[in-house]
């Protein structure tokens, strides 16, 4: 499945990140990879909720979500946000990402 999340079709994608949202495992492997799918144009809004599944297993990448959350690009900067929401709430409110 973590070959899927980087496949050109897009079916094949969705796949992957509904699969992971379910089953989050491997997060240290499949976070970065959930987290690069955010730059997706056609799927940003899954790999986010894929990370937000990942949960506190995924705080590690708080960091760069902060990031992404303050850029200039509102799609990025929208689902950067929601993910971050759904992985570590306290980061946001101390960085003041809402």
């Amino acid at each position: 499945m973590i070959e899927a999340l980087h496949h050109p079709d897009v079916r094949d994608r969705q796949a992957a990140t509904t699969w992971f949202a379910r089953n989050t495992v491997a997060a240290d492997k499949v976070v970065p990879l959930l987290l690069r799918g955010l730059e997706d144009d056609a799927m940003r809004s899954d790999y986010a909720d894929a990370l937000r599944a990942y949960g506190p297993k995924a705080t590690f990448v708080a960091d760069v979500l902060i990031s992404l959350a303050r850029t200039n690009n509102p799609a990025t900067s929208s689902v950067a946000t929601w993910a971050l929401m759904g992985i570590d709430q306290e980061a946001a409110k101390r960085a003041g990402v809402k």
